[in-house]
């Protein structure tokens, strides 16, 4: 138990960086003197287990010249010499992995894995049959016993016997006519910058007394994918919202040898909107080739819409690219508000009147009403038209402008402006429209008697109307009314 700690302490987080350079692994750092050791070359491990309880075993392996016959892991060479090799015998009762873990620290990602190594046989166990370990690799398991994950065998790699004649026992395994060598690419891999390789033999427990297998002079030279990068730079960008237009920039780490394409998109999370807080079609493919710019400015035209409101952000996405690794896909755009902060107020707080002097009290006031639109625009170049709410009716007037909205009746409309009078008739100057929906139901009539301030702007009816002969109306000129 002391030396299973001893190995699960030295190698829980060991790995082998795969840098611009080849890995090689001689295994000389084994033990070569004593009967069983723990300490292994760094990323590098073993795996053992009863073969009847599925439980671990002592992770431990042993010093052995090819005498040895038991199920083990071994530090394979001559008696006495630090020309060593990693090698396993399985049997009925326990079976023997060897493995190592490998992290790209490359500067792009891994696309293939040259692989060449020597098999040297230490023990012939039985004549006329192939003994074996089976290769496979994995990128998503944590350990070499990981049975969760995904393992892809390859056969090329086995490490397998050379001799299946002769005289069984025995064999010194640094021979020639001891030896296999192999070489072979694992291709169609993508091991992106950080990301891990798991290496496994399996050995397989064949009939009769098994042979003794091992690796040596193991050689790995990764492929590296040298294809360009395309990015957002940067990829945060803050914007006030009347500045026009924000340039979603892409760059490229080096010039392509062909034509690189990629197409651009906002993504659903982005609190903006389309059209009314910013203008963009997202359809066009964007190209980089040989001989153009290292980057590509992407404009999306930011809406100045006069509505107070928080900051809202827009999420733009680099996709459907081909021909160039994509790096730094996302760019967030936090559009900043430019607005004056205004209250909301209902119709009828807008509306109160002096009784005594008939000025509005909120003359001149710039706020915020809602309200649905009672009738038509009774001017051809601006607006003047009535809105109402639950409290009272207003004249919404412009002179000239009329912000891209045509009244129509039940019209649901947000509007900013500031409170005014025209010949004592109280009125809302618009500065800014908000079309909400249609098709809401406008106010009934009021029943009224008599028209005065009270009901200004209101729809009304009169009831029991009796039409006057104009020689019985009365002279009240030097009265008000």
């Amino acid at each position: 138990m002391f030396l299973f700690f001893c190995l699960l302490i030295q190698t829980s987080n060991a790995q082998i960086a795969l840098k611009d350079s080849v890995y090689f692994q001689n295994f000389d750092s084994l033990a070569y003197k004593g009967t069983s050791a723990a300490t292994l070359p760094n990323g590098w491990y073993i795996y053992e287990k009863n073969a009847g309880t599925g439980k671990a075993a002592n992770q431990t392996y042993a010093v052995n010249d090819g005498a040895a016959t038991g199920g083990n892991t071994y530090s394979y060479g001559i008696a006495g010499s630090s020309d060593r090799a990693l090698g396993t015998i399985s049997t009925g009762t326990l079976s023997t992995s060897i493995g190592a873990k490998f992290i790209n620290q490359n500067s792009g990602k891994i696309t293939a894995l040259k692989i060449s190594f020597i098999v040297e046989q230490w023990r012939l166990g039985a004549l006329g049959r192939f003994d074996s370990s089976r290769f496979s690799y994995s990128t998503n398991a944590d350990s070499l016993g990981h049975a969760s994950a995904k393992w892809i065998y390859n056969s090329k790699l086995n490490l397998i016997s050379t001799l299946t004649t002769g005289t069984t026992g025995k064999k010194n395994g640094n021979l020639p006519e001891n030896k296999t060598f192999i070489t072979y690419t694992l291709t169609g891999l993508n091991i992106a910058q950080g990301e891990k390789i798991w290496f496994r033999w399996e050995d397989a427990n064949v009939s009769k007394s098994d042979d003794g297998l091992a690796i040596d002079s193991f050689r790995l030279d990764p492929v590296i994918d040298v294809s360009p990068v395309i990015s957002f730079q940067p990829i945060t960008i803050s914007i006030i919202e009347n500045s026009g237009f924000v340039n979603a920039k892409v760059s490229i780490s080096s010039a392509p040898e062909s034509d690189v394409t990629f197409r651009v998109k906002i993504l659903e999370k982005s609190t903006a909107k389309n059209q009314s807080d910013y203008e963009f079609k997202p359809s066009q493919t964007h190209i980089f080739s040989q001989d153009s710019a290292s980057h590509i400015s992407i404009f999306i035209k930011i809406a100045d819409d006069k509505i107070y409101e928080p900051t809202e952000n827009l999420f733009v996405q680099i996709y459907d690219v081909k021909g160039a690794t994509l790096g730094d896909s996302i760019l967030e755009i936090n559009i900043l508000d430019n607005d004056t902060f205004f209250r909301n107020y209902n119709i009828n707080q807008v509306r109160k009147q002096n009784n005594k002097t008939g000025v509005a009290d909120s003359l001149s006031v710039k706020c915020w009403i809602k309200g649905i639109s009672q009738s038509i625009n009774f001017n051809n170049n601006g607006l003047n038209f009535v809105l109402a709410d639950a409290t009272a009716s207003i004249f919404i007037q412009s002179q000239i402008r009329n912000f891209n909205y045509s009244p129509e009746f039940g019209d649901s409309l947000k509007i900013l402006g500031k409170v005014s009078q025209i010949n004592g008739l109280t009125v809302f100057i618009a500065d800014s429209v908000v079309a909400i929906s249609a098709g809401h139901i406008t106010n009934l009539p009021k029943i009224v008697s008599v028209l005065s301030e009270e009901n200004e702007a209101q729809l009304v009816q009169l009831k029991n109307v009796r039409l006057v002969d104009e020689n019985e109306w009365k002279n009240d000129a030097d009265k008000d009314g």
